[in-house]
């Protein structure tokens, strides 16, 4: 009862924010596609452009319908989209249903050529019973298809390396041939799933199982071994030296000197690194800033230029930190750090870092999704 009570008090909440950002002069997407389809009449009247060409579209929301629709109306549009006979002309392929509903809202959409039945085709279905077989195998038929062609540059060029789940986007950058010197992938790669979002969880953690300013031997540990600060360090080997320091001195629990003495004895330039061990009760404003300094000291360290994905990550991790610094700053609603951990790991899954790539050059990477309308030899 009291969740339908809050749903039905939605409308209003939304009327409040669509004033105060009209206010602001500010919109979210669909606000603003609703403001132009709101005014396309007197938006086309003002266009000073003698045309325009919307291709390859799949599907449009109603603003956009709307103001399409407008535009082909007056005559300085044009809507292409390209499809096929064997989905379009019959009405029981779902496929094609998209495609008939453009037909009947756009002049020259349709009818389309039978290239799916009349084309020859080769399918092959290859057994794999796990997903890293199933990357592994991708690798292996891209390195015989570059073995077959005469020009590699054009048989990538040609192809196309669909994901049914993009989770084995790693597995299969890892798994492609050395013969494949580009590749533009067009789905953004899940943050949750880079090294900085590791890094940052291991910097909760520590946190999160001290004890009045000591810092617990296992997450120090694995804090410290972390690749990422092997960049700041210049030790790849430091989880076997601070093993052995354990051994030797056995430390349950240490504070902010032991471990400068550990780093010390591994012949670890600690002072870099003594920011991320603060004194205890330590609250989600200092962490943010302990967070904020470790960013900047990454993105600015030479390793990492080389490291394209993991250097996109950083800027991620930086746009999210800001974002709880304005939190903080005007609300100061994030009072504990379990629950500015919980907070950043909810925001984290729904962040992806983007991959850039020539769209027109090498293999094409993509989801299900980036696969609408477009056409290749060999998928």
């Amino acid at each position: 009862k009291e969740y339908l009570d809050f749903y039905k008090t939605l409308y209003q909440y939304y009327r409040l924010l669509h004033e105060r950002l009209i206010g602001q002069k500010k919109a979210y997407r669909g606000m603003a596609y609703r403001a132009v389809a709101d005014q396309i009449d007197e938006i086309a009247d003002q266009m000073a452009r003698k045309h325009i060409y919307f291709v390859g579209f799949n599907t449009l929301s109603k603003c956009e319908s709307t103001i399409i629709q407008a535009l082909v109306r007056r005559g300085i549009a044009t809507m292409i989209s390209d499809g096929d006979a064997h989905y379009f002309d019959d009405e029981r392929q779902e496929a094609g249903l998209l495609l008939r509903q453009f037909a009947q809202q756009f002049p020259g959409v349709g009818p389309f050529a039978n290239h799916f039945l009349e084309e020859k085709k080769t399918i092959t279905i290859a057994d794999c019973p796990e997903n890293i077989l199933q990357a592994k195998y991708a690798g292996h038929l891209l390195e015989k298809v570059l073995k077959e062609e005469n020009s590699t540059a054009t048989a990538l060029e040609q192809t196309a390396l669909v994901l049914a789940d993009e989770q084995l986007l790693i597995p299969v950058l890892n798994s492609l041939p050395d013969e494949v010197r580009s590749a533009n992938v067009s789905m953004g790669f899940p943050y949750v799933l880079t090294h900085v979002y590791e890094l940052t969880i291991k910097v909760f953690e520590l946190y999160q199982h001290s004890h009045q300013g000591r810092f617990h031997q296992k997450e120090l540990v694995d804090l410290l071994s972390d690749e990422l600060i092997a960049y700041l360090t210049h030790e790849p080997h430091l989880h076997s030296k601070l093993t052995a320091y354990l051994n030797e001195h056995p430390i349950v629990y240490a504070d902010k000197g032991d471990v400068g003495e550990m780093l010390a004895e591994s012949k670890i330039d600690c002072e870099r690194l003594m920011f991320l061990f603060e004194e205890e009760n330590l609250g989600p404003n200092s962490l943010i800033d302990i967070l904020l300094e470790l960013e900047e000291m990454l993105y600015n360290c030479p390793e990492m230029a080389s490291n394209r994905k993991e250097r996109e990550a950083l800027y991620c991790l930086k746009q999210t930190l800001d974002y709880f610094t304005e939190i903080q700053k005007n609300y100061q609603t994030i009072d504990t750090l379990p629950v500015l951990q919980k907070v950043y790991t909810r925001i984290a899954k729904r962040r992806s870092v983007a991959l850039y790539g020539e769209p027109l050059a090498g293999l094409q990477i993509l989801g299900m999704l980036e696969s609408r309308n477009l056409d290749f030899k060999r998928i």
